[in-house]
């Protein structure tokens, strides 16, 4: 009746290599209080800045280190409203103490850059006890955040 063949490997499921959506349990919290936060908004974890940016509108304004660097960008956290086709409107990075070394915090300068450029507000969250990346505290800091603009 159909004219689609499926296939799939077979593997033996301790061969596989897999990742997890979430790196740590912060990023976990953090994406249960946007979905609390914002129902009608879909959070999405770990995104390509080329899924989000478009680049040929910026490229003028971009160092070659900047370009350079767009092209392995991952925005930890961008809200998305599926009522406008998906469109992006909230950008967030969660930043801990992995942001204190020198290579991080270049990173860190580059990704800003290319947000400046795009005219992009990118939300940066840091918190530094474990009492304060729970669910409701998120809820909460997003809520203040966003709201307030």
């Amino acid at each position: 009746q159909f004219a689609t063949r499926i296939e799939a490997a077979t593997v033996q499921k301790s061969s596989a290599k897999t990742v997890r959506l979430f790196k740590s349990p912060q990023e976990q919290n953090f994406f249960y209080a946007l979905r609390e936060a914002f129902p009608h908004y879909l959070p999405y974890p770990n995104v390509a800045m080329s899924c989000v940016v478009d680049l040929n509108a910026i490229r003028e304004g971009l160092t070659y280190e900047e370009t350079e660097y767009f092209f392995k960008a991952v925005i930890d956290f961008v809200l998305y409203d599926p009522m406008s086709g998906h469109e992006p409107l909230h950008f967030f990075e969660l930043d801990s103490k992995f942001h204190e070394s020198e290579k991080a915090k270049r990173n860190d300068t580059l990704k800003n850059a290319i947000f400046n450029a795009a005219g992009i507000k990118l939300i940066r969250i840091r918190s530094f006890e474990a009492s304060e990346k729970t669910v409701a505290n998120y809820k909460k800091m997003v809520l203040d955040l966003i709201i307030d603009q």
